[in-house]
């Protein structure tokens, strides 16, 4: 559940990639909902980030906040070959960002 501040009551998040997991431009993205049923279109989690992919957003609530942790490949990408892509493995450095929305969020910072 959000914030009492935010225009809608719960936001979902998920990774998507653009053609294959792992691939460059992986990314998260978020959804909105009053009742838990109808959400808005999906949009694309606006945090500054590299090429890398990023994995398994995780939302939590506190007080007047929402924090949204998740990973990023920053050194463990794969070579690829004539019929696979180079792709990201899971994992990398573990990131936070807060908002006290849903819409607007702070800037990324490394936690581990």
């Amino acid at each position: 559940r959000l914030p009492s501040a935010a225009p809608y009551h719960w936001v979902s998040a998920w990774q998507a990639a653009v053609r294959i997991e792992g691939t460059d431009g992986q990314h998260l993205r978020v959804a909105f909902s009053d009742n838990g049923k109808d959400w808005t279109k999906p949009l694309v989690f606006p945090v500054a980030r590299s090429e890398a992919a990023v994995w398994s957003p995780v939302l939590f609530t506190q007080e007047d906040h929402v924090y949204m942790f998740y990973s990023e490949s920053t050194r463990c990408k794969k070579h690829g070959n004539a019929r696979k892509p180079p792709r990201w493995a899971p994992g990398g450095d573990i990131r936070m960002c807060k908002s006290r929305d849903g819409f607007t969020w702070s800037a990324p910072v490394t936690i581990y």
